[in-house]
Formats: C-alpha cells, sequence, structure tokens
C-alpha cells in the first residue's frame, strides 16, 4: 500500500526519456486509494545546488539512505499508477512529517510561486 511521503521508484518521463527514479509521494491518502494513482515529487542523486533544490537527507527519513547524496527536484511534479511502482530498495521509506511540510512550503513557493499560509 502507497501512502504520503512514501518514497518509491517509478518510471519518470524526462526530456531525455523515461528513466526510473525516486519520488516522494505528495498525494493523501485517501485520494491514492479512491484512484490508484499518485502525484510524485522526482529525487535524484545529482547535485543541482539550484533554486529547485531541496537537498534530502538521512535524518529526514526514516530509513538511512542508500546514496551519499539526494535532493528532491521541486519543479519535476508528475502523475503515476499505483502499478508502476518498481519494487526496489527505495520502497517502504518516507519522508518525517517535519520535513514533508517543509517540502510542500517549498513546492509552492519555488514552484508556484505561492508563499506559505
Amino acid at each position: 500500500m502507497i501512502s504520503q511521503r512514501d518514497i518509491v521508484e517509478v518510471p519518470f518521463n524526462l526530456p531525455q526519456g523515461v528513466k526510473s527514479h525516486p519520488v516522494i509521494v505528495l498525494s493523501n491518502d485517501s485520494a491514492i486509494q479512491e484512484e490508484g494513482s499518485f502525484i510524485g515529487l522526482m529525487m535524484t542523486s545529482e547535485k543541482w545546488n539550484d533554486i529547485y533544490t531541496f537537498e534530502i537527507t538521512s535524518d529526514m527519513l526514516l530509513k538511512k539512505l542508500n546514496v551519499p547524496y539526494s535532493e528532491a527536484r521541486l519543479h519535476l511534479i508528475s502523475f503515476f499508477r499505483t502499478k508502476e511502482v518498481v519494487p526496489t530498495s527505495n520502497f517502504n521509506n518516507k519522508i518525517k512529517p517535519e520535513f514533508f511540510k517543509e517540502l510542500i512550503k517549498q513546492v509552492n513557493r519555488i514552484t508556484f510561486g505561492l508563499d506559505p499560509l
């Protein structure tokens, strides 16, 4: 069962083609259940260090990262069906609630140009 704040791997459509990437599940649990789909925010181990960067460290997660560096790309948000999730070591990890709230604030501010409420 996939739920909000989970980190799962999915085939992500990028300008250079479809490539598997971990994503942080943004959708709430009832929407995921009802639709069998979710909105995910792409993560990468590539260091961009720009305004769209939200660094993810092991202390932000329930389980330690299996890569030396990770960031969420605040503007790379896409729609996925739950059946598209690829079983990997990324599955069954989750971002802690306080860091998820900060992530959402940054998505709203940077991607959508909205001030936090």
